[in-house]
């Protein structure tokens, strides 16, 4: 039998994954166990979008194990701030949340907010300063600590992007006491990260040491996704194989039970004059203002749905997510032996997802039994 170049890549990642196992502890069995369990599902409700987000946890907090609430950034001098002035939302949610047993998660962004109005999105600079001090540093703990504990959340997930690779062990270092503080107060610690397939000395990626953190946290989780980006030609938030590679890797540096996957829900668009993000709200109404086409990449690659428009600026090619394309990684996910997603956000994503997940979540049905052929 002659085997194609797609054969003998997926037969590659067969080998890699397979050590990759048995350098984290896994074996077969534990795969397998994965692929049966009842899939656990997290996801993000953002300020920006909190009526619409915290609307689908109220219509859907059953399908969520975990919510992790987007809504704090840092101030000039590092202090951790409620950027949009919802703390009564806030805890109606988490309580309503308690309710329904899903737990619930404060995130903190490294995203600087001054009193002028400017905004700084994942500033390093500012970080940099809360790090290397020991006194900032142990404050910077003790602010988050207070705030999780006066919100009833359950922990804290750390989210501290394109951080220069010079911080990586002043990172691990505030994780490590981060992680002590929480722990004393029996609440938990996530930690996520940009994704890389290998190591790294680049903005980010470079500055986290997986193998460290692990140690340290109860969640490592890993961003699936700006494969493509406004630095590159159009394409998918993430492929099949890229999918492979970075979670292959992540075996090799922390175990699976700590390992949680996170999926995009929306997309980009391309265009003559720059690159900006969209829902699929936004790229299905696009789609349809235009009379544009769409069409969908072989699932086999991720199956993501992609258009092209023109209007008086130009040509705009726009790829993003839907029900068909997530699931489809899902169970790619499931088929590694992974049993945790979390989404990244809710609110304007394509509701057909819920019913897939209630069908995925069925013990006696599973991931295997959702039929994508009636989701177009």
């Amino acid at each position: 039998m002659r085997l194609t170049v797609s054969d003998s890549t997926r037969l590659m990642y067969l080998a890699l994954s397979m050590i990759a196992c048995c350098l984290a502890g896994c074996t077969p069995a534990t795969i397998d166990k994965a692929k049966t369990t009842p899939l656990s599902m997290g996801a993000w409700i953002t300020y920006w979008d909190y009526p619409r987000g915290s609307l689908v946890l109220e219509q859907n907090a059953h399908l969520f194990d975990d919510v992790f609430f987007f809504s704090w950034a840092l101030n000039s001098t590092g202090n951790p701030i409620l950027v949009k002035k919802n703390k009564d939302d806030i805890q109606r949610t988490v309580a309503m949340l308690k309710h329904a047993r899903t737990r619930s998660w404060l995130t903190i962004v490294n995203d600087v907010h001054y009193s002028t109005g400017r905004n700084v999105l994942k500033d390093s600079k500012t970080i940099h300063q809360l790090l290397i001090d020991g006194k900032k540093r142990r404050l910077h703990r003790t602010e988050l600590l207070q705030l999780v504990r006066s919100y009833g959340f359950e922990g804290i997930d750390i989210d501290y992007e394109n951080l220069h690779p010079k911080l990586r062990e002043p990172f691990t270092r505030f994780i490590r006491e981060l992680a002590a503080d929480l722990k004393r107060y029996n609440l938990k610690l996530s930690v996520t990260v940009q994704p890389k397939r290998g190591d790294s000395h680049s903005l980010g990626p470079g500055a986290m040491d997986w193998s460290a953190l692990c140690r340290h946290v109860d969640r490592f989780q890993i961003m699936l996704y700006n494969l493509h980006n406004k630095h590159t030609g159009p394409g998918s938030m993430a492929s099949t194989d890229w999918i492979r590679e970075v979670m292959t890797y992540a075996q090799t540096k922390c175990g699976r039970e700590k390992i949680v996957p996170v999926l995009k829900v929306s997309g980009m668009q391309w265009g003559p004059a720059k690159t900006t993000g969209i829902q699929f709200m936004s790229a299905s109404q696009l789609l349809k203002q235009h009379g544009a086409v769409m069409q969908r990449q072989l699932l086999s690659v991720g199956g993501a749905p992609y258009f092209t428009y023109r209007d008086e600026q130009g040509e705009h090619t726009v790829f993003y997510e839907d029900a068909k394309s997530l699931l489809e990684k899902v169970r790619l996910l499931r088929s590694l032996g992974f049993g945790k997603v979390v989404l990244w956000s809710l609110g304007q994503h394509d509701i057909r997802v819920h019913d897939v997940l209630l069908k995925a979540q069925d013990k006696t049905m599973g991931i295997d039994s959702v039929d994508f052929s009636k989701i177009r």
